[in-house]
């Protein structure tokens, strides 16, 4: 290919490349995939937006992105749940690693982390359609079975349910890059010391409610955000230990029993305890909720050549660039 080429591909990878460097730990978020607030919560001035894989389009996904917001794409890669096209399409599949119900949420089931290649098979389609669909980041939710032992029924010792999470789990993340992607670790504690070196950010539940904030330190410690938030309202003195604590948290009035918000019945949509998240690099340019319309993604991301995102750090774009040149004309003809 031309130099021409090059450097426009990798001009073009740069942009991906450096999504890594604009995370810090005061960066802000907005969640619009879980949590059921009604109204949904405000992208205004908040980078991070967190959103369903499946439910949203990729021109909805695009039109976040061109506004420099960081699209996080939201999935459930430690169970089933049955209304999945995905799932649907291949019931025999999804059934042969499904290992104990989730009591709580009907439909939906555990699966089994000792089972890694298979997991893998039905994982790795998933990752590929946030990366068509434009995803800057993942959220693989339910990453926890070891510690769920209630629900998530497999064999073995704790030390092997452990490892075979950590295995997964670490999967999982590189996986994400690979794709150009980043990884959030979605709660997980036990793992986080393992963990946070290869995520770029933390999003936890309950921490508050459950004192385990300080869990996640690791993620503050690496420079990365970490995202909480609360199922009840908060009261100022809360707040401010969160903020102690380095958590962007967010709260709201709902059932903390359940991990939900209120449908119905709140003046506010979700409220955050932190206050001027900041927001670095190009964009800024807020897009309304409102202002989302359907449409279809791009290409089919490469399956067998990939220039991964780095797993963090704060490289200039020029470096970037020159980084991601050196990639593409490896792996291109």
């Amino acid at each position: 290919m031309s130099t021409y080429q090059l450097l426009l591909a990798a001009t073009l990878l740069a942009a991906r490349v450096s999504a890594t460097a604009v995370l810090t730990p005061t960066t802000g978020w907005s969640l619009l995939a879980w949590g059921e607030a009604k109204p949904v919560d405000s992208v205004t001035g908040q980078q991070v937006v967190i959103v369903d894989l499946f439910d949203t389009s990729a021109a909805d996904i695009k039109a976040l992105v061109d506004h420099g917001h960081i699209v996080t794409c939201y999935y459930s890669a430690g169970t089933s749940e049955e209304w999945r096209d995905d799932v649907k399409a291949n019931v025999a599949g999804w059934n042969d690693v499904a290992t104990g119900t989730m009591a709580q949420w009907g439909g939906e089931a555990w699966l089994d982390i000792f089972k890694l290649d298979e997991l893998k098979a039905l994982m790795t389609p998933r990752i590929q359609l946030a990366a068509k669909k434009g995803c800057s980041a993942v959220e693989p939710d339910n990453t926890d079975c070891f510690t769920n032992p209630d629900e998530c029924k497999i064999s073995g010792t704790k030390a092997e349910k452990r490892a075979a999470q950590l295995a997964y789990n670490v999967w999982t993340a590189e996986a994400a890059h690979a794709h150009g992607m980043l990884c959030a670790l979605k709660n997980t504690g036990d793992l986080v010391g393992e963990l946070a070196a290869i995520h770029d950010f933390a999003i936890v539940e309950q921490c508050l409610q459950y004192n385990e904030c300080d869990v996640y330190e690791p993620f503050y410690d690496e420079g990365k955000p970490i995202f909480g938030i609360e199922y009840q309202l908060v009261s100022a003195s809360k707040c401010a230990a969160a903020v102690n604590q380095h958590v962007q948290m967010k709260h709201c009035a709902g059932s903390p029993s359940a991990g939900i918000c209120k449908k119905k019945g709140s003046k506010k949509p979700l409220e955050n305890c932190y206050s001027e998240p900041t927001w670095e690099g190009a964009g800024n340019e807020d897009v309304g909720e409102d202002s989302q319309n359907d449409g279809s993604g791009g290409g089919t991301p490469d399956e067998t050549k990939s220039c991964a995102v780095p797993r963090r750090g704060r490289r200039s774009v020029v470096t970037a660039v020159a980084a991601a040149a050196a990639c593409v004309a490896a792996i291109l003809p």
